[in-house]
């Protein structure tokens, strides 16, 4: 079978994964907040991944990065941030971003360098958990013990 006839026939929705963390911002008082935020994780297409790539380095070279080169780490930090504004989901809406990216500045200040690596971690799991394949032959086995019941 081809894909198209496999893909027109898929009656599966794709799931998402539930995932808390807390953010931070800035209160009315200039203060700094912190706050727990829910959201679902959901699949990032390759397609939307590249998008999100060239919004990175855009952002840094508009904003941060003008007339100077941008440091690798710096740009594969700022691709993790952009990725992750694609694989966040609001949780009561999955269709919906968690945060639109018109408000990317607000969301850039919501997350610590610990947390993106934490969330990209989580979402690691998460494609492994939904995709079989991935998981190596003594995961697969023990999967098979958890589902048999034993």
């Amino acid at each position: 079978m081809q894909l198209g006839n496999i893909l027109s026939t898929a009656k599966s929705p794709v799931c998402c994964r539930q995932i808390s963390f807390q953010v931070l911002g800035e209160g009315p008082d200039g203060r700094q907040v912190s706050a727990k935020a829910e959201a679902s994780l959901a699949f990032v297409d390759e397609d939307k991944r590249e998008e999100y790539k060239f919004k990175a380095r855009d952002y840094l070279e508009a904003h941060e990065y003008k007339n100077r080169p941008v440091p690798r780490d710096v740009l594969d930090e700022e691709e993790y941030r952009w990725f992750l504004m694609a694989a966040l989901r609001n949780k009561d809406d999955e269709a919906q971003q968690f945060c639109p990216n018109d408000q990317y500045s607000l969301f850039r200040k919501a997350l610590i360098v610990e947390q993106i690596g934490w969330l990209m971690k989580s979402y690691r799991e998460f494609v492994k958990d939904e995709y079989g394949e991935f998981l190596t032959p003594g995961e697969q086995a023990a999967l098979a013990e958890k589902a048999a019941g034993k």
